[in-house]
């Protein structure tokens, strides 16, 4: 099966961690196992995995999710735009942050 990380994590790799993620908006980098990451590295949805344990432990802490499952934070969503703001009243809010 295809799988993909979602778009909230990112793997780094850095000297007190051999591997480690974090998520968008969190400070703090959690390390990871040398398998966990290298099952990571291949969830670009380009390369067939076998469901294992490692999958299903990285699938139940979020981290990974089967090709074609979209986050339901991911849905697109149509919102109103009505924020129409004229040349002069753009300058002010740029200049002193109030309009």
């Amino acid at each position: 099966m295809y799988y993909k990380l979602f778009d909230d994590i990112a793997l780094r790799k850095w000297t007190d961690y051999a591997y480690s993620y974090y998520t968008y908006g969190a400070r703090k980098a959690i390390p990871l196992k040398t398998k966990e990451a290298e099952t990571m590295l291949l969830c670009d949805g380009e390369h067939d995995l076998e469901t294992d344990d490692t999958v299903m432990q990285l699938i139940l802490r979020n981290l990974i999710t089967p090709e074609g499952y979209i986050k339901q934070q991911s849905v697109y969503r149509h919102g109103k735009n009505d924020c129409r703001v004229s040349t002069q009243e753009r300058h002010k809010l740029f200049l002193t942050g109030r309009t």
